[in-house]
């Protein structure tokens, strides 16, 4: 019915019923919720299916995950954002329990206080908040003059759980304030960092870190450097892989210097690090297209074994690579990939993708590995 109205008053409008029924059905599906495109391809060709979608109550902000307890936690706001609704999801997609913090953000992550419930980190450009699981606000956190570009969880330390944020600009690159809400250490050596993540190298937690020139910083867990490397392009972003020890990788983003096309380069680890020179060997670079990558994960997809690369853009794309930079997967979802994560829902030893969608409203979709 309401595509029938439509093409009437398009024919009217453009004299051509063809035309018409085109520019109708563009407004129809622009009408419509938000919906996957191409996820039920994604099924079709082995890799993943559809295990749960879960809509967000009103504007989506965000999601995060917590892997040991199997848990979804899922950030929305209405307008303006004043209030803050967060749905913790099982592993199942089922509503275990809401909260509601009186804050605006931009952004939120959970700090996991392992036996403990986690701690709710919101932040903004100049200001860390960090709640309770029943909405009481703990403590303000006022950063340095310039604005956080990313933060890096370290759920399990010998001084407890760490938040790491880098800077791009200021004294130090990184910063990590403690589960109480004063600064645990900044790293001076690290004169700027646009990208952090956790790394499992060597069979200890590092802290790993870009600057986007072409400098990736490995520190330990109290900002001392363990490592330097450096790429050949500008290193966007980076994961490593240390799940197995005796074929530690590097998973390195570049946009490139003169050029907006994304690439992706695998290095292994050749053993302990050196005093001059890398460890790190490279493999050729593989080209991902002009894409802008607006997340970016790794998980276990098959069982116990190798970690794959996970790519999200925003406009959509969800790209699966193998262990080499290859794309050997992907599918595209209506509006922009703003999170990717992997834990194991079912308890079966192998990795789900958590993927949040940005778009006409908010999604959180989560996709399984069928058993051969």
């Amino acid at each position: 019915m309401r595509k029938t109205i439509l093409l009437a008053a398009c024919s009217l409008i453009l004299g051509s019923s063809a035309r018409a029924a085109e520019v109708a059905g563009t407004v129809v599906r622009l009408l419509e919720p938000l919906k996957l495109i191409g996820a039920a391809d994604w099924g079709k060709d082995g890799y993943f299916r559809l295990k749960w979608t879960h809509n967000a109550p009103e504007r989506f902000l965000g999601v995060d995950v917590l892997p040991d307890r199997r848990q979804v936690w899922v950030a929305s706001a209405g307008y303006p954002a004043e209030d803050i609704k967060i749905t913790v999801l099982d592993a199942h997609g089922e509503t275990a329990e809401r909260t509601k913090l009186h804050t605006g953000f931009k952004s939120f992550k959970l700090l996991d206080m392992g036996k403990k419930d986690p701690l709710v980190i919101v932040w903004d450009d100049h200001q860390l908040r960090c709640f309770d699981k029943a909405g009481s606000l703990k403590w303000d956190f006022s950063p340095p003059k310039s604005s956080p570009s990313g933060y890096a969880v370290v759920g399990q330390s010998a001084g407890g759980p760490l938040l790491v944020a880098s800077y791009q600009y200021g004294e130090a690159g990184l910063r990590a304030v403690g589960a109480e809400g004063k600064q645990a250490w900044q790293a001076p050596e690290v004169p700027r960092a646009g990208w952090v993540s956790t790394a499992q190298l060597d069979g200890r937690t590092l802290i790993a870190a870009t600057d986007g020139v072409g400098k990736t910083y490995l520190t330990d867990l109290k900002g001392r450097i363990v490592e330097r490397i450096t790429s050949e392009g500008n290193s966007d972003r980076v994961l490593f892989d240390g799940s197995n020890r005796k074929d530690q990788r590097m998973y390195v983003l570049d946009s490139g210097f003169d050029s907006w096309r994304q690439k992706i380069s695998v290095a292994h680890s050749t053993g302990a690090v050196k005093k001059e020179g890398s460890r790190w060997e490279g493999f050729p670079s593989e080209d991902l297209g002009r894409i802008t990558v607006t997340a970016y994960a790794l998980g276990d997809f098959d069982g116990p074994g190798r970690r794959q690369p996970v790519v999200g853009t925003d406009n959509g794309w969800v790209l699966l690579l193998d262990q080499a930079g290859k794309i050997v997967s992907e599918t595209r979802l209506r509006g922009k990939i703003s999170y990717l994560g992997a834990l194991d829902l079912s308890g079966d030893g192998k990795d789900e993708l958590v993927v949040g969608v940005e778009g006409y409203s908010g999604n959180v979709l989560v996709f399984t590995r069928p058993t051969p």
